[in-house]
């Protein structure tokens, strides 16, 4: 039980700290748009991702971990899909805090990502 507790602390801190990030930084915008986010997400990710995260952190709803898991398929559905094409747009998956092109290892984060936040929803 307390393996599973964890991973949903893990996993809303991330999501917490991604969101955080992403609302104080200017560049954002122009990131999530290099990246091939959809117009219409880009204001309110950073805001989604600091309530599901904080809620999960806090309460442990399933829910909430699937839906962090759709949003981790998203991306990391849209990272393979620049990363076939030979796209390596920057990688504002915490705003200006990290800024390195994506690559395979952001795919891997992600998909381990996946994996606690399976360990969380299927608790």
């Amino acid at each position: 039980m307390w393996l599973h507790r964890l991973a949903a602390i893990l996993l809303g801190l991330v999501f917490t700290w991604s969101g955080a990030t992403k609302m104080v930084s200017r560049s954002w915008p122009a990131q999530a748009r290099e990246f091939g986010a959809p117009p219409w997400s880009v204001r309110p990710l950073p805001i989604v991702e600091l309530g599901l995260g904080v809620s999960l952190a806090v309460t442990q709803t399933r829910w909430i971990a699937g839906a962090l898991i759709a949003l981790l398929a998203a991306f990391t559905m849209r990272q393979v899909t620049n990363l076939r094409a030979g796209r390596r747009p920057r990688c504002a998956c915490f705003g200006n805090v990290t800024s390195r092109p994506l690559s395979w290892w952001s795919v891997a984060r992600n998909l381990g990502l996946i994996g606690i936040g399976l360990l969380t929803a299927l608790s």
